[in-house]
């Protein structure tokens, strides 16, 4: 579909006509290799669930590597430009497939690759929507949201669309750090509350909540004071992206220790089964807070309201937490002291 159709998509996804020719060249092969990408991300994760962290690290680790390697050499050596960029990612992402694929292969999972293993039962595939449907939202409107804001700042001009671009890419650098802690913590959340160690569970949550929160409040200051320089290495001659981009992360360093806390619980929720609210959790920071702000704030205070509107949205996420947390570890406290 995306192929068919690319430059109606490519403007679907807030490409400006300047734009426009360099997302259709970098699109071109992303599509091609989006299969592969997604099924490294589907044994990646089986990988993790299986408890094999370190199996998965090494097939990530390995396309990740290469893909910094080939970057350099598509785009400048062989002059492909953005189109060598993608190319780079492509054979990455099949090497990084390869080796995620090898294992399962090679009988080093509990999981067996097999067509006779694939479960009839309505029942089996209910229960994985189920506890997957928090994950598959949080994605969903990971993409909707990023689709709202370029958008919006496409309003403004290109220079309001590469700034809050790389605003974007600096916060993800930091924030894949804080998912990779979380989810290294989910299995332990969820294997002490299966086996009733709920002090461990307990201990796990408060540990993993400090540890992103400090990530997050030494990033959060570092962003604040180093803004204009961290977006200056993205670009240097254009002062109107600088400019943009540099309050934009400023505006979005000062609500950054404030977001463990709903990642910590969405993915505590998920663990065990409170499916309800591991969803609402997972709608509120990028679908129920962001994209209401995002159509309305820009109409009343113009680009400002692009700049402001993560910050916002992570703040009310953070508020709708506090709640869900208290009333959790309660209820916990409470069964605790029975047994």
């Amino acid at each position: 579909v995306g192929l068919s159709c690319m430059d109606g998509l490519m403007k679907l996804l807030g490409a400006t006509d300047t734009i426009l020719p360099y997302a259709r060249d970098y699109a071109s092969y992303i599509l091609y290799a989006a299969p592969v990408m997604a099924s490294a991300f589907l044994l990646n994760n089986i990988l993790r669930a299986e408890g094999k962290a370190r199996l998965a690290m090494v097939g990530l680790m390995t396309g990740g590597l290469l893909n910094l390697a080939l970057d350099p050499l598509f785009i400048f050596t062989f002059e492909l430009g953005i189109a060598g960029a993608a190319i780079a990612t492509a054979i990455s992402q099949c090497v990084s497939c390869g080796i995620l694929l090898s294992w399962f292969l090679r009988g080093r999972t509990i999981v067996r690759l097999r067509p006779s293993l694939i479960s009839p039962s309505v029942r089996t595939y209910l229960r994985t929507l189920k506890h997957g449907l928090p994950s598959f939202i949080r994605q969903a409107l990971a993409s909707i949201a990023t689709i709202a804001l370029n958008v919006s700042a496409a309003v403004y001009g290109d220079a309001a669309v590469a700034g809050m671009s790389i605003v974007g890419r600096l916060f993800m650098f930091v924030f894949a750090v804080n998912l990779g802690i979380g989810q290294g913590y989910m299995p332990v959340a969820g294997y002490n509350y299966g086996a009733g160690r709920l002090d461990r569970l307990k201990g796990a949550f408060f540990f993993t909540l400090k540890l992103t929160t400090i990530t997050m409040l030494i990033s959060g200051v570092a962003f604040f004071w180093a803004a204009p320089f961290l977006i200056k290495l993205f670009i240097k001659t254009d002062l109107e992206v600088v400019r943009i981009g540099t309050t934009a992360l400023r505006a979005m360093s000062l609500a950054m220790p404030l977001v463990p806390l709903g990642v910590v619980c969405n993915m505590t929720f998920q663990s065990i089964g409170r499916s309800w609210a591991a969803t609402l959790l997972s709608t509120a920071r990028q679908g129920i807070f962001f994209l209401p702000l995002i159509l309305i704030l820009p109409r009343f205070i113009g680009l400002s309201g692009v700049q402001i509107t993560q910050a916002l949205s992570d703040l009310l996420t953070f508020l709708v937490s506090l709640p869900l947390v208290f009333f959790f570890f309660k209820g916990l406290d409470t069964e605790m002291h029975k047994r």
